[in-house]
C-alpha cells in the first residue's frame, strides 16, 4: 500500500505548505489543471483503461490484485489538490488493509525509531479532531473494503475503545462503503465490520484457517448483528463457516436478495428448512464443499411437490453437490418461481446417481414457468455392485414421469443435461420424442452416459433420420448436441420436395467414432446433402470437439461441405436475383 501511503502524505504536505502545483501555469491551462469536475472525469477516463480489480470470491481467501495502475494515479495525486483528490476517489476505492487508516492517518505511536509502529497499536497522544477529518478525506472515498488478518494491525483492546467511545470521530468510519470482505476474526476486523454493518448492501464471509473457533463465536454474532442491522444488505455470499445455527440467523436477515452458501456434510435437511423464511430472495446458490456417500434416506416426490413455499420471488437457483444433497435442496427448498436452475452434480461412492430423474421431477413439475434448466454430472464411477438392488425398483427405472414433467415445461429455451446416467436404456430416444413438445427451445444438449460398462446399460443410440422431427418441430433451435449414429445412413431420406428454413447454427453429435469404423467420402457427402437439407443455416459441427482429434478430423470434412454448399445456394440465388432484375 505505498502508494495510497505516498499519497497521503502528498496531501499533508499540502495542508502545511498550500501547494498547488511546482510550475507555472497560466489562463486555460490553470483553469484546467485545478478544475474537480474537469480532473475528476480525466481520472475516470483513465481509469476504465486500468487493470483494477474487484475481488473475487473462489477457494481461495479473497485478496486485491493490485496492478501498475496504482503507481500511476500516485503519481497524478502529487500534481495538485485538484488531481489528488480525483486520484485518491480511485486509489481508495478498493482497499485490502487498514493499516495505512490506523496507523498513517490516524498516527500511532511509534518505536524509538519513530518510523515503526507500535505493536499492539497505542494512541498515548490521543486523536485529535483534525486527524479525524484527515482520516474522513480518505475513508470516505472507499466503496469496497477487504478485511485481512496480515493486513489488519493488532490493536490493544483498551485503545480500541477509546476509539468506538470517541466523540471526536465521525459518525461513520467509511461512510460510502459498499461492499465489504471478510476473511478474518481479528479484533480490529470485527470492529470494522460491526460498525459498517448498517451501510453495506453486498457481503462475503471466508473466514482464513486462523479464524477457526469452537463454536464459530465471531459468525454467530456477526450474523446475529446483520439481522438486527443490515438493513441495506442484498447481497450475501457465506463461505466458511456455514453452521445450523448460523443458517437459522441468514433466514431472519430482512431484504436479502443474494445469498450463496458453502455447506458442509454435516448440515442436515432439517438445517436448510429456515431458508424458506427469505421470502424477498431473489437467487439461491448452494455449493457443497464435503459430502457423505449415504444414500437419500427417502425418496418420496409426491409431499416434496406438493410443498407450500413463502419463497414466491426466487426466480433463479444453482447448487453444486452429489445426488443425495441434491435431493434434500429439491424437497426441502424448491420454490415454485424459478426461471433459471442450474444444478452441478457431484459423484460419490454410492448408486445415487439413480435419484437424478427424480429431484429433476421435483424441481419441473413445482416451478411450470422455467425457462432455463441446465444439469452437469461430473466426477461418476458407477459399479454394477453399488446400483444392483436399485435395477428392479420402479422409482428409478421407468423414465414416464420424469419425461412428462420436462414436457410440460413449455417456456423452456434451454434445456441441457450432460454426463448423466439412466436405468432406462431408451432414455434418447425417449427425450427426442418429447422434445416436440417444447417448441420454444433454442438450446437442447442431452449427451448422457451409460450407467454401469455392463452390456446390459448399453444404451439405444438413435441414427441420423431422427433430426427430420427436429427440423419439423423445433423451428426456434439454434444449438443442439445429442447422440446419434453415423454409420447407419439408409434411413436418411427426405420426402419429395421437403423444403426447409429451420434456424440452427450449431450442431454437435456424439457419434462414438473410432478408428476401426472408417467413414467413406461418399458417406461424408451423404450425411453433408443431408444435414443441409435439414438445417440449411448451419455453420459448425466442430466447435464440440479438440482440434486434430479423429471427432473434429470426421466432422471438419462434413462441415467443409456443408459450407460448400451453402455458398452455391447463396451464390445461385444471387445470379437469379440479378437475372430477374
Amino acid at each position: 500500500m505505498s502508494d495510497e501511503l505516498g499519497a497521503a502524505r502528498t496531501e499533508k504536505a499540502m495542508q502545511n505548505n498550500e501547494i498547488s502545483t511546482s510550475r507555472q501555469t497560466s489562463g486555460a491551462e490553470e483553469k484546467v489543471m485545478s478544475s474537480p469536475e474537469l480532473t475528476s472525469m480525466i481520472s475516470a477516463y483513465l481509469r476504465e483503461g486500468s487493470n483494477l480489480t474487484v475481488p473475487m470470491v473462489s477457494d481461495q481467501v479473497p485478496t486485491l490484485k493490485v496492478g501498475k495502475w496504482r503507481a500511476f494515479f500516485a503519481n497524478l495525486a502529487r500534481v495538485n489538490r485538484a488531481f489528488f483528490h480525483a486520484s485518491i476517489a480511485i486509489l481508495w476505492e478498493v482497499m485490502d488493509t487498514l493499516e495505512p487508516f490506523f496507523e498513517l492517518i490516524l498516527p500511532c505511536d511509534t518505536l524509538l525509531d519513530r518510523a515503526t509502529p507500535a505493536v499492539p497499536l497505542a494512541y498515548w497522544n490521543a486523536i485529535s479532531s483534525d486527524e479525524w477529518k484527515r482520516f474522513e478525506v480518505y475513508s470516505s472515498r472507499t466503496k469496497t473494503l477487504i478485511l485481512n488478518r496480515k493486513t489488519s494491525p493488532e490493536i490493544d483492546p483498551s485503545w480500541l475503545f477509546y476509539i468506538a467511545s470517541s466523540t471526536k470521530r465521525p459518525a461513520q468510519l467509511f461512510p460510502a462503503i459498499k461492499h465489504l470482505v471478510l476473511t478474518s476474526n481479528d479484533t480490529l476486523s470485527l470492529f470494522v465490520a460491526f460498525h459498517v454493518t448498517p451501510q453495506i448492501d453486498r457481503l462475503t464471509v471466508h473466514l482464513d484457517k486462523e479464524s477457526k473457533e469452537p463454536d464459530d463465536e465471531s459468525s454467530v454474532a456477526f450474523t446475529s448483528s446483520l439481522a438486527e442491522n443490515a438493513g441495506k444488505l442484498t447481497s450475501l455470499r457465506l463461505v466458511q463457516p456455514v453452521s445450523w445455527k448460523i443458517m437459522d440467523v441468514v433466514a431472519t436477515i430482512p431484504g436479502l436478495k443474494r445469498l450463496s452458501l458453502r455447506v458442509e456434510k454435516h448440515i442436515t435437511s432439517a438445517d436448510l428448512s429456515p431458508l424458506n423464511e427469505l421470502k424477498s430472495l431473489e437467487a439461491l446458490a448452494i455449493e457443497e464443499s464435503t459430502f457423505s456417500d449415504a444414500f437419500p434416506g427417502s425418496v418420496g416426490t409426491a409431499d416434496a411437490i406438493a410443498r407450500e413455499s413463502s419463497m414466491d420471488n426466487l426466480t433463479e437457483l444453482r447448487v453444486t453437490a452429489n445426488c443425495t444433497r441434491q435431493f434434500q435442496v429439491a424437497r426441502h427448498l424448491s420454490p415454485k418461481s424459478l426461471r433459471t436452475l442450474e444444478l452441478n452434480v457431484l459423484g460419490d461412492l454410492t448408486g445415487s446417481m439413480a435419484v437424478l430423474p427424480l429431484f429433476i421431477l421435483v424441481h419441473a413439475q413445482r416451478n411450470t414457468q422455467l425457462t432455463s434448466l441446465v444439469v452437469t454430472c461430473r466426477k461418476f464411477n458407477i459399479t454394477p455392485g453399488s446400483v444392483e438392488d436399485l435395477r428392479g425398483d420402479p422409482r428409478y427405472t421407468i423414465m414416464e414421469p420424469f419425461i412428462n414433467a420436462l414436457s410440460s415445461l413449455h417456456n423452456l429455451t434451454i434445456l441441457s443435461i450432460t454426463g448423466a446416467s439412466f436405468f432406462s436404456v431408451d432414455i434418447i430416444v425417449q427425450m427426442l420424442r418429447m422434445l416436440r413438445k417444447l417448441p420454444q427451445l433454442q438450446v437442447f444438449r442431452f449427451l448422457p452416459l451409460q450407467m454401469t460398462a455392463l452390456e446390459a446399460d448399453d444404451l439405444m443410440i438413435p441414427t441420423l433420420g431422427a433430426l427430420i422431427e427436429v427440423s419439423r418441430h423445433n423451428p426456434n433451435l439454434r444449438e443442439l448436441a445429442i447422440p446419434l449414429d453415423i454409420y447407419v445412413l439408409d434411413d436418411l431420406v427426405l420426402p419429395h420436395g421437403y423444403v426447409s428454413r429451420h434456424g440452427l447454427k450449431k450442431l454437435a453429435i456424439d457419434a462414438c467414432i473410432d478408428e476401426e469404423s472408417a467413414i467413406t467420402t461418399e458417406d461424408s457427402l451423404h450425411m453433408a446433402r443431408y444435414l443441409d437439407r435439414l438445417f440449411p443455416s448451419l455453420e459448425t459441427l466442430t466447435e464440440e470437439w479438440r482440434k486434430d482429434t479423429l471427432d473434429w478430423r470426421i466432422w471438419n470434412v462434413i462441415e467443409r461441405t456443408l459450407s460448400f454448399c451453402q455458398e452455391i445456394r447463396a451464390q445461385a440465388v444471387n445470379d437469379a436475383r440479378l437475372m430477374a432484375s
